[in-house]
């Protein structure tokens, strides 16, 4: 954090820094989302499925081979094997991993989800598959605050897959890293220590998470101080994540779960092509500019106070 806010006095030496990350980060997104369905088995209160009016599909393997012959050779960091849904409900989950994978060799390939259905015979496919990183997110350590949360999902069944899968990856001495996550926010707060201490001995990594109000669509449920406003400096998102959809359509962002900005679809353009876009870069200068309100999807959004004290804000701290 101190490396940081150094940045922040470097003086001239900010604005070439800054513009080298630019240029950079304009050849190709270092993190593609890919969403494998937007259908899940859940209701959890902090999300807006109750607003979903995108049609509920999955992905087919025609979308996935094209992202990969668009991505092969190029440098991307990270494939989030997820979008706004449940990735275990794709009946081809594992095959669909296992091909990326061995398409895109080098690209680490991430999966988050609910656990609900994460059964034995399904934890040893995805062990096996070739994914990397596989996150849980458990918000709370009683049934009774994660059943209020995570609603339609079983406290008890979770938390015994989770476990089951750390004790399957030790048992096959694989490489894959597991996290669990947990929201902060007024209803969880007071058991995230706990959290902490059941976690920290089982998974590889625990992450506590800002709330998320996405877009203003929920009051904001944070327990602490958002930083820096949302006009100090441009939301890295822009420069950094490609959101594509079950049917190859590509997000503007993450947060835009009903996709209101569409900036292209991979199956008739290149990844590369739409990145690069005139309307991409018309977004980006928009932020640049820390005109916000002027993107109706960015108005009301608190997604700033994710990148408040990282590196990135304080290339652009203003």
């Amino acid at each position: 954090m101190q490396f940081n806010k150094a940045i922040r006095i470097a003086g001239p030496l900010r604005r070439p820094l800054r513009n080298f990350i630019l240029n950079r980060r304009l050849k190709f997104p270092k993190l593609i989302s890919l969403e494998l369905t937007n259908a899940c088995n859940a209701r959890c209160i902090m999300c807006p499925r109750d607003q979903l009016n995108r049609k509920i599909g999955t992905i087919g393997m025609d979308v996935v081979k094209k992202l990969c012959t668009d991505a092969s050779g190029k440098p991307l960091g990270k494939i989030n094997m997820f979008g706004f849904g449940e990735s275990l409900l794709h009946p081809r989950l594992i095959d669909i991993i296992g091909y990326v994978k061995k398409a895109l060799p080098e690209v680490e390939l991430n999966l988050s989800t609910n656990a609900q259905i994460l059964d034995d015979k399904l934890a040893i496919g995805l062990l096996e598959s070739g994914i990397d990183r596989i996150n849980i997110d458990i918000d709370g350590v009683t049934r009774r605050t994660y059943e209020n949360i995570r609603r339609q999902l079983d406290f008890e069944r979770v938390n015994n897959n989770t476990r089951h899968l750390i004790q399957a990856r030790n048992k096959l001495h694989s490489r894959v890293k597991i996290s669990v996550t947990i929201i902060d926010m007024d209803i969880t707060h007071g058991e995230i220590p706990a959290f902490k201490r059941t976690w920290t001995h089982l998974a590889d990594t625990v992450y506590v998470n800002h709330y998320n109000t996405w877009i203003g669509i929920f009051p904001d449920r944070n327990t602490h101080e958002a930083g820096m406003g949302n006009s100090a400096f441009p939301c890295k998102n822009p420069w950094k994540e490609m959101v594509v959809n079950y049917d190859g359509s590509v997000a503007f962002c993450c947060m835009d779960f009903n996709s209101t900005i569409v900036l292209g679809n991979v199956m008739k353009q290149t990844v590369e092509q739409i990145w690069r876009g005139e309307e991409m870069e018309r977004l980006r200068r928009m932020h640049l500019e820390g005109r916000y309100s002027s993107v109706m999807l960015c108005s009301k959004c608190n997604e700033f106070i994710f990148q408040s004290d990282s590196f990135w804000a304080n290339l652009f701290y203003r």
